[in-house]
């Protein structure tokens, strides 16, 4: 956390008590399954349903406005039709609230008076304190706290468990999407915030909280556009500073996806090659897809990022080792040979074993993990290489990773039928 307190978005993750604005019995509309996410997926604060009709919403008592609730909520979420969010907006500045999601949508994404809407809303903010997230966004999550503020259905069926990757993203659906596959694939997430359409909190905002978390160790973005350039660069260095990797997929780098982004979330692209000399000066890496987004932060989840320059490569198959040697060699990385020493502990182990590096176990390794480890190990006492990692694949952009941040995987990275280990 900052020298002065907590972090001014602190509350938009992990909020004490929240009060839904919108909240409705049925689940299949949007406030009532952001209200059935709150209840049913492990959040421990009050929460604050806010109806003007129903004294009571999924079992818990509803409230008919935010003046009528018994405290002032650390935050709000907002999910009314888009001509009744300016004044509920007022109802939360007279209310005190000073941290609020509006996940409504029709406002600068449609054009019109939608712009106009929207930029009455940025006013009340301004001129009452109040921090908000969209509109036209999808909320935020906070999975080691069960906290879940986002009316996402793809929670239903594959939800993040708690871990280390922050994300921060302008569109609600690489949001969802990113829960999706880091809940199948098993990816831990700290924090994670869908900004929409930024008449305030913007990603680089989002990323500058990340920066300070003490949660979160690798972090994950994704722009459509960025009107505060500065703002971006200052977050993007301050975790540098923090040790902290930095992915990010930028799009719109065309002028019809940029067209495209300015009718999704409102948003201008920006000079591609200027976002491009951005990142490489504060050292955060581009990608193109969501899977080369988190293939990296999973990696660097994981451990440090290792110093050495050398990767020991040990594979069950000859042909997988070769391809793997050959990603490393064209990211730039060193595949240094074994050392005699060690490469006759290695066939002490398994006599079959061939290579210097990469190392085939062959197939006769058939399922003793035991061999497999004791063979790890005894690369890992090897002096060209510093950590050890196995995996069932290895991409070309984790090897680009590894040289961006003049990173060189070591000690040993190896595939295995059972999954990413390290020691």
């Amino acid at each position: 956390m900052s020298d002065v307190g907590p972090h001014p978005l602190e509350r938009m993750f992990r909020p004490r008590s929240i009060a839904v604005i919108g909240a409705s019995g049925d689940p299949d509309k949007l406030g009532g399954r952001t209200l059935l996410h709150l209840k049913e997926l492990g959040y421990g604060g009050r929460i604050y349903p806010i109806n003007r009709s129903a004294p009571e919403v999924q079992g818990l008592p509803a409230w008919t406005s935010v003046a009528a609730l018994p405290e002032v909520p650390d935050s709000a979420l907002i999910l009314l039709p888009a001509p009744m969010v300016e004044r509920a907006l007022e109802d939360c500045a007279a209310k005190g609230i000073r941290h609020v999601q509006i996940l409504s949508s029709g406002f600068a994404e449609e054009g019109g008076e939608g712009i106009a809407l929207q930029a009455r809303l940025a006013e009340t903010a301004r001129r009452h304190g109040i921090r908000f997230t969209g509109p036209n966004c999808l909320g935020s999550i906070s999975p080691p706290d069960g906290f879940f503020g986002t009316f996402s259905s793809l929670l239903a069926t594959a939800r993040p468990g708690p871990g280390t990757v922050g994300v921060a993203t302008q569109s609600g659906a690489y949001g969802s999407h990113i829960y999706a596959v880091a809940g199948f694939r098993g990816i831990g997430i700290s924090r994670a915030i869908a900004t929409g359409n930024e008449a305030d909190i913007d990603v680089a905002a989002a990323i500058d909280y990340l920066a300070e978390d003490p949660g979160t160790r690798v972090i994950c973005a994704s722009l459509e556009g960025c009107r505060n350039g500065d703002g971006l660069r200052r977050a993007l260095l301050k975790a540098a500073r923090a040790g902290k990797p930095v992915i990010v997929m930028k799009v719109g780098s065309t002028e019809v996806g940029a067209a495209a982004a300015a009718t999704h979330t409102g948003s201008l692209a920006g000079e591609d090659r200027i976002v491009d000399a951005v990142f490489r000066e504060c050292g955060a890496l581009r990608v193109a897809s969501i899977e080369a987004m988190l293939d990296i932060a999973y990696v660097c989840s994981l451990a440090p990022l290792p110093p050495a320059p050398g990767v020991g490569i040990l594979s069950v198959s000859g042909g997988i080792g070769v391809l793997m040697a050959d990603a490393c060699i064209e990211a730039g990385l060193a595949v240094p040979a074994i050392s005699p020493e060690v490469l006759a502990e290695i066939r002490a182990i398994q006599p079959v074993a061939g290579g210097r590096n990469p190392i085939d176990t062959t197939a006769q390794l058939g399922g003793r993990m035991h061999v497999f480890e004791g063979i790890s190990q005894a690369m890992m006492r090897g002096r060209s290489w510093a950590r050890s990692c196995s995996t069932s694949r290895i991409s070309a952009a984790t090897c680009r990773a590894s040289r961006h941040w003049r990173v060189r995987w070591s000690r040993c990275v190896a595939t295995s039928p059972t999954g990413w280990w390290s020691r």
